[in-house]
C-alpha cells in the first residue's frame, strides 16, 4: 500500500520508510519534514506544482511528476464509440 511507505502525521510526511529506488508521494501531501528523507538516493514521483517536488528541487533529489497523456487516436475512437452506441 502507498500510505505504508511513510510515517505519516495528518497531511505530513515524517519519514520515508520504504527501501525503494522512488518514492510515489499523494497529492494530499501538504508538508514534508525537513530531514523525512535523509539518505533517500532514489527519484520522488510526484505531481506538478505540488509540495513534494518543491521539496525535491529544494533538497536536490531527482523527481519525475506524473503526467496525463492521451493518445488522441484511442480518445477519438472512443468518442465515435459512444457517439454511435445508441444506433447499435
Amino acid at each position: 500500500k502507498l500510505l505504508d511507505s511513510f510515517e505519516i502525521e495528518g497531511t505530513k510526511i515524517v519519514k520515508f520508510l520504504a527501501d525503494t529506488e522512488t518514492a510515489e508521494i499523494p497529492e494530499n501531501i501538504t508538508e514534508i519534514a525537513d530531514d523525512a528523507f535523509d539518505g533517500f538516493e532514489g527519484k520522488i514521483i510526484c505531481h506538478p506544482g505540488s509540495v513534494a517536488e518543491e521539496f525535491a528541487k529544494e533538497k536536490g533529489i531527482d523527481f519525475e511528476t506524473f503526467e496525463i497523456k492521451a493518445n488522441v487516436s484511442n480518445l477519438l475512437q472512443f468518442v465515435i464509440f459512444i457517439v454511435a452506441l445508441p444506433s447499435l
